[in-house]
């Protein structure tokens, strides 16, 4: 039963802390906090000194120094949130089982097997229900580099920050 108690909760860590993602990319959907609002959009440009979102009507480059801080959009597939889903009610319904048929000092087989299954399916049904997208925070400290073209050739930026 420890086992198995241990087994779940290492499932639920994964999901229950949000690690800071790494610098995104051209393309990737940002969401910009500043001290007077957010702003939303794709990057399209960055260098050392500011980033550069793309929006339905233009444009906006953001100094980094205003940004507070930034997040950027990941997308999840169904099927990944019905099998995490699964996994983690046939866990919970193992559990539950295992101590509704032989009380909380005795492990039994069958208790376990018996709420399992209909775990395993509430699990799935909430997989279903769970949003497919989700905003991560980036990392805006640390090493960026940029590349900008300049007559003959490019330029390579790198700025550190503490």
């Amino acid at each position: 039963m420890k086992i198995l108690a241990a087994g779940l909760l290492l499932a639920l860590v994964p999901a229950a802390g949000q690690a800071a993602e790494a610098a995104p990319i051209l393309g990737a959907t940002l969401r910009a906090h500043l001290a007077d609002g957010t702003i939303e959009g794709t990057l399209v440009g960055s260098d050392g000194d500011t980033l550069t979102l793309g929006r339905e009507g233009g444009s906006v480059t953001l100094p980094l120094e205003a940004v507070t801080g930034l997040e950027v959009r990941r997308e999840t597939s169904r099927g990944r949130n019905v099998g995490r889903g699964a996994l983690i009610g046939a866990g919970v319904g193992m559990i539950a089982g295992a101590i509704y048929v032989g009380g909380i000092n005795a492990y039994t087989p069958a208790g376990a097997g018996m709420l399992g299954a209909p775990g395993s399916a509430l699990g799935v049904l909430v997989g279903l229900l769970m949003p497919t997208t989700t905003w991560r925070p980036v990392d805006t400290k640390g090493l960026r580099a940029s590349i900008a073209p300049v007559p003959h050739g490019a330029e390579l930026r790198l700025v550190v920050s503490f």
